[in-house]
């Protein structure tokens, strides 16, 4: 099967990417269909339609498929597919054939010319001859990437949206072709140079990287460096520690540049590296003062907590880390760490203290506020706190309904208070919040008065299925009314499009094909000159009473 020319070559790398990391799941093959799950930032179901075992249909429910392009989860269900299927060496065979058969001058020719031709090739080769570092032309390596990158740039400089894939697919050439073919012959400084050349280059550059393939690059590039640093000699390790440390110094920080201090931070765990962590992370914390300004503080913060893990990276003593951190005590991610240590060494009276006092100086981060009272409600509970426990456990619920924790609280309570319990609980929420719970406690009826007060019908279609057995009218009566109102104003295609929608699903609802009848009739007296309108409701099939 013939399938490789339908997709871009960087999705092809993308999905073959995705093979190899084993994320395509359940995959089933049928003479004509294809099917299988892909694991990526969500997981994404793939359908390939077979004709005369050729493809005649592919579809994937991730966004980058939904206009009909060709993503890297259909590319990866395809090299799974291509894994299960014996391998045709005949290509192969004939390559071999005919090099043998072949004059050794007459090759030698013919390479001459085709490397004047294709300068980046005449490179590699050159690379793959290379006995020793001082073989590997870096400079013309260099050379090859500015010109790539300078024919991507625009006016600004700076690489669109539909040019992004390609470029990086660019770069990536260089990684997966050059710099993996020096790691290969053990030329790993020079390996290194051209990773960091490459890397830096690309971090500079202003790209609309929608689709995340400048993450997927840096993480090749990491993957490589990992390479490199397992395996150098102790004289280039020290370059590449330095290198990154002088990186580090001098880098905003971005997700990009994390990374780099990603790989500092946990390689280089021998102790003469970990000591000098230490006095850098010491350093960088040290020299920043806490103030108002935010960047100041995280950065302040950040390098504390570096510091830190540094410190349990050379098994410096509990006492010790908790005497460091006292410096830092104004952030909040120091005064957590301290509640952990404490907490490991079952000193739960100075955690609570620790915990409370942060419930103050943070009372205006909710966020914090809810992680503190969580632990709060654990420490309070296992020691038998139960008032404590159940009033940080209240203000859990009445903070973020998580039904997990509403039951939590449901069964502190007897039967027969719980509906005055409830009662309250309910008075100090968002309305919106208490649906939830209205629906988890089956008042059905209070969840339908929530409902009917919304001008949309967005909550509706999130309760319908709780709803619809109890009352269908008045669901019915809901999505109808919401129609014949927002029908009164002009609309686009999309919105069209959902209107007749709506009118095909209430014909599922008891009394709804009748109602769903009305409407559709009623807009064509009404509208017959919205052409947009009149099509979507052309494609409504309704069996007419």
């Amino acid at each position: 099967m013939i399938w490789k020319n339908l997709f871009e070559e960087h999705i092809l790398r993308r999905g073959y990417d995705y093979y190899c990391s084993e994320n395509v799941q359940n995959l089933k093959i049928s003479k004509n269909k294809i099917t299988a799950s892909v694991c990526g930032t969500e997981d994404y179901n793939v359908s390939i339609s077979l004709k005369d075992n050729l493809i005649n249909e592919m579809e994937c429910t991730c966004p980058y498929a939904e206009p009909g392009n060709h993503c890297k989860h259909m590319a990866a269900v395809l090299y799974a597919v291509q894994n299960t299927e014996p391998v045709n060496s005949h290509f192969e065979t004939e390559i071999k054939a005919l090099l043998d058969q072949s004059d050794v001058y007459e090759l030698k020719n013919f390479l001459a010319q085709i490397l004047q031709q294709d300068e980046t090739l005449f490179l590699r080769l050159k690379s793959f001859l290379a006995k020793s570092k001082e073989d590997v032309d870096l400079k013309l390596y260099q050379k090859q990437i500015d010109q790539t990158i300078s024919s991507y740039l625009d006016y600004y400089g700076y690489i669109e949206y539909d040019d992004a894939g390609r470029f990086i697919e660019d770069m990536e050439k260089y990684l997966y072709n050059d710099v993996q073919q020096l790691i290969n012959q053990n030329l790993l400084e020079p390996a290194f140079e051209l990773i960091s050349y490459l890397f830096s280059k690309v971090s500079d550059i202003g790209i609309d990287d929608s689709d995340g393939e400048t993450i997927e690059f840096v993480q090749l590039c990491c993957t490589l460096w990992e390479k490199i640093i397992f395996s150098a000699e102790s004289s280039l390790k020290e370059k590449i520690f330095y290198w990154m440390m002088s990186y580090i110094d001098t880098s905003e920080a971005d997700y990009i540049d994390c990374c780099i201090e990603y790989i500092f931070m946990e390689q280089f765990q021998e102790p003469e590296y970990l000591q000098k962590k230490f006095d850098y992370t010491e350093e960088r914390a040290s020299k920043i003062s806490y103030s108002d300004n935010w960047n100041n503080r995280y950065e302040r913060e950040h390098w504390a907590k570096q510091h830190i893990n540094v410190m349990e990276q050379m098994q410096v003593s509990t006492d010790e880390i908790l005497k460091y951190c006292k410096k830092y005590m104004e952030h909040p991610e120091i005064r957590k760490y301290c509640v952990s240590l404490y907490i490991r060494q079952d000193n739960d009276n100075n955690a609570i203290s620790l915990l409370e006092e942060s419930l103050i100086l943070d009372k205006n981060y909710a966020g914090l506020v809810l992680d503190y009272r969580r632990i709060l409600k654990e420490l309070y509970r296992k020691n038998g706190n139960q008032e404590a426990y159940r009033e940080q456990l209240w203000q859990i619920v009445i903070s973020q309904v998580n039904l997990d924790e509403f039951r939590e609280l449901k069964a502190i309570y007897p039967v027969e208070k719980w509906e005055n319990v409830r009662e309250k609980l309910f008075a100090e929420l968002q309305p919106y919040e208490a649906a939830i719970l209205y629906k988890e406690e089956g008042l059905y009826k209070r969840l339908l008065q929530y409902v009917m007060s919304k001008d949309s019908v967005f909550e509706l279609k999130k309760y319908e299925s709780s709803l619809i057995k109890h009352y269908p009218k008045q669901v019915v009566s809901k999505y109808s009314n919401y129609l014949i109102k927002s029908a009164k104003q002009t609309a686009n295609r999309k919105t069209y499009k959902a209107w007749a929608n709506l009118l095909m699903h209430m014909t599922k609802i008891q009394g709804g094909r009748e109602q769903a009848c009305k409407i559709l009739i009623k807009w064509r007296e009404l509208y017959p000159k919205r052409k947009a309108m009149m099509d979507e409701l052309d494609k409504v099939k309704i069996d007419m009473p």
